[in-house]
């Protein structure tokens, strides 16, 4: 079963990117007690780094960048790009998503260590 479509795939790449960068790098320098509070504010700050990633492959298929329409036959170009989806929904949503869950987390987190 495909769960992505076109460049879907890369928002997962950058969201387990983010995440491992905010829990090995900057989990480690935020200076907040009790550690379940700076875990939460990490995952948080890796879903927004995610959604910057996400922000980043729509605005590069936008421009033409990454997804050029394909030539149907030569001097005639195909009447639509292909689409990009994620279990479903489309790439332009997922940055909204992504930066909506991380705000919560760092939210959350700032919460608890209060």
């Amino acid at each position: 079963m495909v769960i992505w479509r076109g460049w879907g795939i890369l928002v997962l790449f950058g969201l387990i990117a983010g995440l491992l960068l905010a829990l090995f790098v900057i989990r480690d320098a935020l200076p907040v007690e009790p550690a379940y509070a700076a875990t939460s504010i990490a995952v948080g700050i890796g879903f927004v780094i995610g959604a910057v990633l996400a922000l980043g492959v729509w605005l590069l298929r936008l421009f033409r960048i990454i997804d050029v329409p394909r030539e149907v036959a030569p001097g005639v170009s195909a009447a639509r790009r292909p689409s990009s989806s994620l279990f479903f929904i489309p790439l332009v949503a997922w940055p909204v998503i992504l930066l909506v869950i991380g705000v919560l987390g760092i939210v959350i987190g700032s919460s608890e260590a209060a």
